[in-house]
């Protein structure tokens, strides 16, 4: 069995060691598991660069997983009786800089990271939900109260495309900052306004899936919000309100998000399906951009 690291020398395949969860954890057997921009940050230092880790320590990739399990650590049976051996469960794990990640054949995860698949959503189509729904709730609920218009940008991304939706959901007014060629998707995924260009116009808030810095804090009105993701750097702003985010998995919400997908609300994009062993490969292809949908890797 194998799990892929970052070290300072590239992206590696390496033996995986005998897990066993300890209490409170779960361990799966890995079905799949998507390909993420963080997993490009790390395989460009990011982490090292930031002091997150020692420079020489490797990292495991992957965060983003769905899967089977095969054993439970003290305590999970009896309080998620859910999560039981074989059941078909997904998730993301929080600690994206620890040794052991989701590309792998094996990987052990809290149980309050994870939640149960409904039956009508595959393994792939799951994987690609659990840390961009999560990371895409968890910033418009940073933006604050629904009053006004939200705009999104990187509307056509992983997370962005979700945003759009689960802020519609939520009571915005959603405008989408994308290409021409993501009008349709965006239109499907519930935008109220889509903006191909930037302009003068100013929304009450803005969550900044694309990463855009100033010129996002640029597009909000005086005294709205700003959101953006971590790592970026947060903008520095004294007319608007400025905050960012690193997602927390929370199994209710996860099962919610995965409820969604199951019933077509929310729409699991694949862009390919790819062996474990071309993991280094999918995580270049992420860190060029321009794909729409996720890598999902299937050991």
């Amino acid at each position: 069995m194998k799990t892929a690291i970052a070290t300072p020398r590239g992206i590696e395949l390496a033996a995986l060691e005998e897990l066993s969860p300890a209490a409170g954890e779960v361990l799966l057997e890995v079905r799949a598991a998507a390909v993420n921009p963080i997993d490009a940050m790390i395989q460009a230092g990011i982490p090292r660069e930031l002091g997150w880790v020692e420079a020489d320590a490797p990292i495991g990739l992957g965060a983003d997983v769905a899967g089977v399990v095969l054993g439970l650590g003290d305590g999970v049976a009896s309080e998620r009786p859910e999560l039981a051996v074989g059941a078909r469960v997904a998730g993301f794990r929080g600690d994206f800089v620890s040794p052991r990640g989701t590309f792998a054949h094996r990987v052990v995860l809290p149980a309050a990271s994870l939640a149960a698949i409904p039956e009508d959503l595959g393994f792939t189509a799951a994987a690609t939900i659990p840390l961009n729904a999560s990371t895409a709730a968890q910033a418009i609920a940073l933006a604050g109260s629904p009053s006004g218009t939200l705009l999104v940008t990187g509307a056509a991304g992983a997370v962005g495309g979700l945003a759009v939706t689960l802020a519609r959901r939520a009571g915005w007014r959603v405008a989408a900052l994308a290409r021409p060629s993501d009008v349709g998707f965006l239109e499907e995924a519930g935008a109220d306004i889509i903006v191909t260009e930037p302009g003068k116009a100013r929304f009450d808030a803005v969550l900044d899936a694309a990463a855009l810095g100033d010129a996002a804090v640029d597009a909000v009105v005086d005294g709205g919000r700003y959101v953006g993701l971590i790592p970026p750097a947060l903008p520095a702003s004294d007319r608007v309100t400025t905050a960012a985010l690193t997602a927390v998995p929370d199994s209710s919400e996860l099962a919610g998000h995965l409820e969604l997908a199951a019933d077509g609300v929310l729409a699991p994009r694949v862009f390919a399906e790819w062996p474990l062993e071309r993991a280094a490969e999918a995580v270049s292809a992420v860190a060029a951009g321009g794909v729409r949908g996720r890598y999902v890797l299937v050991p």
